[in-house]
């Protein structure tokens, strides 16, 4: 969808979550605007799509999946399932974008904590949340989902496809508490996922449940009760693409703006240049008024970054005195 004024557009592109993952929206949106700025492709320089179980390593059809796919005359067997229609409400969605001086301030201050942007991000909007409308004796459950293009045995850059392993980390937490000491609880979880493990374990089991499966409803319910969390936190990370495409240039990039039944509160975070974007996609339930939710959304972004800046800037300012 283009959208355009006499002085600037938007671009927005929209993809199901099935068959593509942020970072795929974005090598899309670049391959868009380097046809705008006048280059021409072979049709193999575009963004390809790859299985991702064709790509890792490890992953072999489960003996249970191979059988099932046979019938009785050994000739393929399928079965059709009709997919529940979705009643999620429409999202908010808020964005902001952080000033350079910020961002680099942010970066810094990660890299000097032991932490990372994302541990950092996280830790923010997780006290937001617990500081909004969470018990502080609630056991906080955050999504992450990780990029796994690195991983695959197949070079898969710039594909178009779903590439990401989603991961979870679980935070005890009250509104006081120290705000590094959680981005660095969010960075230590993670990096103790084995996520190349993770990806083949996970895929043999849901082969393996795909090829029972009698109950496509109750297999979803599954899924989702793995992964139901208050808060996911998706970081596109530090974006490798130009800004300026012919007389085309990219102001800011907000992304990825994810709507799930899992999750009431998604964080997407995207860096491009030297500003670094926060995409807030805030579903709210059914029976809340519109109106109250969104001043909900509005005063949650607005406390995550709060909660950024504080930590940034109170320690640039006690190292200056």
């Amino acid at each position: 969808m283009l959208l355009q004024s006499g002085t600037e557009s938007e671009l927005i592109i929209l993809c199901h979550h099935a068959i593509a993952d942020g970072l795929s929206g974005v090598y899309l949106m670049r391959d868009i605007l380097q046809g705008l700025g006048g280059k021409l492709f072979e049709r193999s320089d575009l963004s390809t799509a790859l299985s991702l179980e064709s790509a890792l390593p490890g992953i072999v059809p489960s003996p249970e999946a191979i059988s099932a796919e046979r019938n009785s005359e050994g000739t393929a067997k399928s079965t059709d399932y009709l997919p529940t229609q979705s009643r999620l409400p429409q999202p908010h969605i808020h964005t902001i974008v952080l000033p350079p001086e910020l961002t680099q301030q942010l970066i810094q201050r990660s890299r000097a904590e032991h932490t990372t942007v994302h541990g950092a991000i996280s830790a923010a909007f997780l006290l937001a949340l617990t500081q909004q409308d969470a018990k502080s004796s609630d056991m906080m459950r955050c999504l992450h989902p990780v990029n796994v293009r690195s991983q695959l045995s197949l070079p898969m850059p710039d594909g178009v496809g779903l590439y990401i392993s989603l991961c979870v980390t679980n935070h005890s937490l009250q509104a006081d508490s120290a705000f590094w000491d959680v981005a660095r609880s969010v960075k230590s979880q993670l990096l103790q996922t084995d996520i190349a493990q993770q990806l083949v374990e996970e895929s043999q089991l849901q082969q393996s449940a795909m090829a029972n499966l009698t109950d496509a409803a109750a297999f979803v319910e599954e899924v989702r009760s793995q992964y139901l969390c208050q808060l996911t936190v998706t970081n596109l990370g530090r974006i490798d693409m130009a800004q300026q495409y012919g007389n085309i240039r990219i102001e800011a990039l907000h992304a990825p703006a994810v709507t799930s039944s899992l999750v009431e509160r998604v964080v997407g975070v995207a860096t491009l240049g030297d500003r670094l974007a926060l995409t807030l996609s805030f579903t709210p339930l059914m029976d809340v008024d519109r109106a109250e939710s969104d001043r909900a959304a509005t005063a949650f972004l607005s406390l995550g970054v709060k909660h950024l800046e504080l930590a940034v800037r109170l320690q640039v300012a006690f190292e200056a005195a």
